[in-house]
């Protein structure tokens, strides 16, 4: 499988400043090969290398599990989600985004949980993501553990920042960042 990584230049972007662009379906081999590019880039630079790569598997599991755009790829219905990942290099930072799109209820839920972990301090986020995960999923046909959000701010050391971008009534696309100090 090749995948082209060419940047189509999202709003607000330098070209020049691209590490990694990626649109589209979010499965499991693109998600290896993505993930394998953006290790290469941080090659000298190992400790930013794993913050990065980390942050990128917890947004495109994301991406991949719970984004209202979707792909069938089978005669099973087995879908994959679809998405965006940036990984732009600011001179003295990393910034990582991924972009879905999310239903109503998603833009609350993740709303919520962003301002909880970023007014969180590392102690209480340590002992949060203990808590959760001796718990079972939070809700019925969630998938992951819900500690994703959780996992970027602790190996990031870094707030998230979230955009949400209104499409109409039901759906807004959702974008989320995190800046990784060199």
């Amino acid at each position: 499988m090749t995948i082209d990584f060419s940047f189509p230049y999202a709003a607000g972007t330098a070209s020049d400043n691209v590490l990694i662009y990626y649109k589209g379906s979010f499965e499991e081999e693109v998600l290896s090969t993505v993930g394998a590019s953006l290790r290469k880039h941080f090659d000298e630079m190992p400790k930013l290398g794993r913050s990065a790569f980390a942050s990128f598997v917890e947004m495109a599991q994301n991406i991949s599990l719970y984004s209202e755009e979707r792909n069938i790829f089978s005669a099973d219905n087995k879908t994959n989600g679809i998405g965006t990942f940036l990984a732009e290099d600011l001179d003295d930072k990393v910034k990582v985004t991924a972009t879905n799109l999310v239903n109503e209820s998603q833009q609350k839920e993740i709303l919520a949980k962003v301002k909880k972990v970023n007014e969180m301090e590392l102690k209480d986020l340590k002992m949060w993501r203990r808590e959760i995960l001796r718990k079972p999923p939070e809700k019925e046909g969630h998938q992951g553990g819900g500690i994703g959000l959780l996992e970027i701010v602790l190996k990031s050391g870094s707030p998230l920042d979230v955009e949400i971008s209104i499409v109409n009534q039901q759906y807004a696309f959702l974008s989320l960042s995190v800046y990784l100090n060199k």
